[in-house]
């Protein structure tokens, strides 16, 4: 979102997250796979993105990927690299001469490789040099996308938004009860397991009320609409919503 010019918040009721960890085990999205890496033609594309995470370490000594980096970067198209993807890249010999940064443990790696390491101020920090784009962690993935679609030709336009996402209790961001709707242009409201307890805070109910007493704009996804019905704004809208949630809504 701020990528897109805009800013947000996330906010929960106040609880403690897991903690935090260089990685965690827990599991993603599940992305349906198109082809092998053997299977990509690398001329037909216009970009690459390399993330980081753990992949980047055995990645890193798959020859089918150092081939398409080597491709990318041979080429001049853009190349964008997070956190300890650029393993990959040092691996490639892509970043001889190149001024880089990365999550500060890579650096030993990227020295070794050539390139001119930028020491990271914060997690957000990103670097360009050519073609090659480079972000220390992904707390800086807003600049780190403005950079890419800026790099493929694209432009960044909109106006200066600030938006409230209501979340569980993984958020940094202030709390329900500290938020006060006339400070945001939207609020968006996640699925999950949450909104079903969220559906129960009067504070959220209040907080999704004022919203739409502003008519500023509202989304919500999957069970996400639990709360949406529980404060009573679904009666003359028209919506849908997952399966097995529990909700009679009027259109």
């Amino acid at each position: 979102m701020r990528a897109c010019s805009g800013r947000g918040d996330l906010s929960d009721d106040g609880g403690c997250g897991c903690g935090g960890s260089t990685y965690t085990e827990s599991r993603g999205h599940n992305f349906t796979l198109s082809a092998t890496f053997d299977e990509v033609d690398f001329c037909k594309y216009d970009g690459l993105v390399i993330p980081g995470g753990r992949a980047p370490e055995y990645l890193a000594m798959n020859e089918s990927v150092l081939d398409c980096v080597g491709n990318f970067s041979d080429s001049g198209r853009p190349i964008a690299s997070v956190c300890h993807g650029q393993l990959i890249l040092a691996a490639a010999n892509s970043v001889k001469g190149r001024k880089c940064t990365a999550y500060p443990a890579v650096k030993p790696v990227l020295i070794d490789a050539g390139a001119h390491w930028v020491e990271p101020e914060t997690m957000k920090a990103c670097v360009v040099d050519g073609n090659i784009i480079t972000g220390a962690t992904y707390e800086g993935h807003p600049e780190f996308i403005q950079l890419f679609v800026r790099a493929l030709g694209g432009k960044i336009t909109g106006s200066d938004k600030k938006i409230v996402f209501l979340c569980g209790v993984i958020a940094k961001n202030p709390c329900f009860f500290c938020l006060d709707a006339s400070n945001y242009d939207a609020l968006v409201i996640p699925g999950g397991r949450a909104p079903e307890y969220l559906a129960l805070d009067e504070t959220v109910i209040a907080l999704v009320k004022e919203f739409m007493h502003s008519k500023k704009p509202v989304a919500s996804i999957c069970h996400g609409q639990q709360i949406l019905a529980a404060a009573g704004v679904l009666k003359v809208v028209l919506c849908c919503l997952a399966r097995k949630c529990g909700v009679i809504f009027f259109t």
